[in-house]
């Protein structure tokens, strides 16, 4: 080695290029292991990221913007000039959290074109040339190490920060897309605004059924009251435990609404009956553990499950979480049969099929 040089390579080269390229790395590890976590998380809405795409689009007033699956991982994008938003295998079909983060980000994207939203359309206009330095930097940079040619090395370096300083400079863009799908499209403002406005028009009563944050992002007394105004007469808080749910079920209770218990087979008769009492409403007992939609069949532990639920409330007992037809309720035994199903993936493919509600529904109430 001699000044810098080690056998006629420059380590200056990889004083620039190795940092730059375990951030690169990191970033993009960081990215699939948030998706990989919150794909085993199901949407509480049971919507798949298509139909949470197109609840946005909806939503915004946007009709020429069509849907499309396209093969392979994170491959997700809105093409602006076909005016099609494109959705990877796991997403497009997929009802969990990560899928609908992904979908109502690039619905994001193509509200930003709608309302005109200028920093989209200079991204737009520099896309081109920030694909041209992704495809040539690294080809350019290795070369130039193999052949010892500075000129290429440097050239790589070069494209490969234009890349980079692209990339950061977009992030406003990518925030700003983000802003709007929670803004506008799934978020628990949107979901209390659409049931307001639809109060006094179900005969049946209305159960909520979300995680606890965004009860207390939108404010715990607050939402009790939009809820109760909205004719909401239970809620159902999966992450809550029982021992810190008291301030809740209080809050709720003040306004006709019941904090409804979940139970499933990780959960004893001993806890069941910690449960028992203080619930009220119904319980709603999970067949599985894990996400649903694509079960034709329950497990066999969904009995024993019932069967402790039977013995520890005298409740009503809801059965959710794989259900796609009543057959599989006729199979249990009368004596812990559950008194009313839970279904959402079921009804949500009949539909997506071109079908109605009631011609499902009236498969389940014969």
């Amino acid at each position: 080695m001699y000044n810098g040089y080690y056998y006629g390579f420059d380590m200056t080269y990889l004083v620039l290029v190795v940092p730059a390229l375990l951030i690169a790395l990191i970033a993009q590890i960081q990215v699939k292991s948030a998706f990989s976590r919150y794909a085993r998380v199901r949407c509480t809405s049971g919507l798949t990221g298509a139909q949470a795409a197109q609840r946005i689009l909806q939503a915004n007033g946007i009709t020429d913007v069509r849907i499309e699956h396209i093969s392979g991982k994170l491959t997700d994008h809105f093409d602006p000039q076909a005016k099609v938003i494109r959705l990877s295998d796991e997403v497009y079909g997929v009802a969990s959290i990560a899928a609908v983060g992904v979908a109502a980000h690039e619905a994001g994207h193509a509200v930003q074109y709608a309302t005109d939203y200028a920093p989209i359309r200079i991204r737009a206009a520099i896309i081109p040339a920030t694909r041209i330095g992704s495809n040539l930097s690294w080809p350019l940079l290795i070369a130039g190490l193999i052949f010892n040619w500075s000129v290429l090395v440097w050239a790589g370096i070069l494209l490969f920060g234009l890349v980079t300083v692209f990339q950061l400079a977009t992030l406003p863009v990518e925030f700003n897309a983000s802003r709007r799908a929670l803004e506008q499209g799934v978020s628990l403002n949107w979901i209390m605004d659409g049931l307001k406005q639809r109060a006094g028009n179900f005969k049946a009563g209305i159960v909520l059924m979300g995680y606890l944050n965004p009860f207390l992002q939108y404010g715990l007394e607050r939402f009790a009251a939009d809820a109760a105004q909205a004719g909401v007469s239970g809620c159902i808080v999966p992450d809550l435990p029982l021992d810190e749910s008291a301030p809740v079920r209080t809050t709720l209770k003040a306004h006709g609404i019941d904090l409804i218990a979940l139970v499933g087979q990780n959960t004893s008769e001993e806890r069941m009956r910690e449960y028992a009492a203080v619930s009220e409403g119904y319980v709603y007992v999970v067949s599985v553990l894990g996400t649903t939609g694509a079960r034709t069949g329950l497990p066999p532990q969904v009995e024993e499950t019932l069967r402790r639920a039977r013995k520890a409330f005298n409740l009503p007992l809801a059965l959710g979480f794989g259900l796609q037809h009543p057959d599989q309720l006729a199979a249990i035994p009368a004596d812990i049969r559950p008194d009313a199903a839970v279904f959402g993936s079921a009804l949500l493919k009949h539909l997506d099929k071109g079908n109605t509600a009631k011609a499902f529904l009236e498969v389940w109430t014969r």
